[in-house]
């Protein structure tokens, strides 16, 4: 009975002492989808332009924001205990990351309903 106690409370331990894991935001993004408005004024996600927006961010607070050609680099900033990611200057529109994973980050975009999804590369 005192062994199953000991093993008891050491299962507990273990398991109550799981770290969690913290998902980096560093990495090649790609446009995934658009969560919009349709004719029908429900929200629904759709296709991507034609060429997907594309985000790098390094491990130095850089990112990189490119669509085909057209490109630009600047700094960012992710808080991940609020989830807020600023990117370019201090006045930049703050975005909430609403999903951030393995496989696809999502931010909601600072206009109301509005959400990209961009998928790891």
């Amino acid at each position: 009975m005192k062994q199953a106690a000991i093993i008891l409370l050491l299962s507990v331990f273990f398991i109550s002492c799981k770290k969690e894991t913290n998902i980096s935001i560093v990495g090649n993004w790609v446009e995934d989808a658009n969560y919009y408005q349709d004719s029908t004024g429900q929200y629904t996600w759709g296709p991507t332009s034609r060429w997907p927006m594309n985000l790098t961010f390094t491990p130095d607070g850089n990112c990189e924001v490119f669509q085909e050609m057209a490109g630009s680099t600047s700094s960012y900033s992710y808080n991940p205990s609020t989830r807020e990611l600023v990117y370019g200057s201090s006045a930049a529109p703050v975005y909430k990351v609403s999903l951030l994973n393995e496989e696809y980050l999502i931010l909601d975009s600072y206009y109301p309903g509005e959400k990209t999804r961009y998928r790891r590369k």
